[in-house]
């Protein structure tokens, strides 16, 4: 299933959906179809009843602080693999 099909099962419509808009069940569903076309994808979940006294600035400063860790990590896996070949 490719994820225009996938998205067009869901009650929420539109052409982009944001992933804040998904649920727990929708979103493993685009992990599933991103598996399958070997994506990689990021995604940060905060279960906020977990969570005590959290507000929207900590919420905004984890996400800017955990925003460069993809580009951080392929540069230093590249950098690994070009040192083993």
């Amino acid at each position: 299933m490719t994820f225009l099909r996938l998205r067009d099962e869901w009650p929420v419509k539109g052409i982009e959906i944001k992933g804040s808009k998904l649920d727990e069940s929708q979103t493993a569903q685009v992990i599933v179809v991103c598996k399958r076309h070997d994506v990689l994808v990021n995604f940060v979940a905060l279960n906020m009843a977990t969570h005590d006294h959290v507000t929207v600035e900590d919420v905004k400063r984890h996400q800017a602080a955990v925003h460069c860790l993809p580009t951080l990590l392929l540069s230093t896996f590249r950098h690994w693999f070009g040192l083993l070949r």
